[in-house]
């Protein structure tokens, strides 16, 4: 699932990645999303497109799992990750 961010003429676009790599493993261009999605230890995150191959090596060489892509998340989690991301932007999540 891919997630664009706009403001004004600035845009970004990240990619949707449960993984279970620690956060100390993200990246610039990584934002956290929710912790303990589904089962402890894993985390719901976006990764910016021009990012998206490094991060997911990283997380590779500590061995932990990255997946970009599962209909099955992006059915379970669209709804909440614009959500998510809503409340952040409005200040809701304070």
């Amino acid at each position: 699932m891919k997630i664009i961010v706009q403001i004004g003429d600035a845009r970004k676009d990240y990619v949707v990645a449960l993984t279970s790599a620690p956060k100390a493993y993200d990246g610039f261009g990584t934002l956290e999303l929710m912790q303990d999605c589904f089962e402890k230890g894993q985390r719901l995150i976006l990764i910016a497109e021009p990012t998206l191959e490094w991060q997911k090596g990283r997380n590779g060489s500590g061995m932990y799992a990255t997946i970009t892509e599962s209909d099955d998340l992006d059915e379970l989690l669209e709804r909440e990750i614009v959500s998510t991301l809503w409340d952040r932007v409005t200040g809701k999540d304070v």
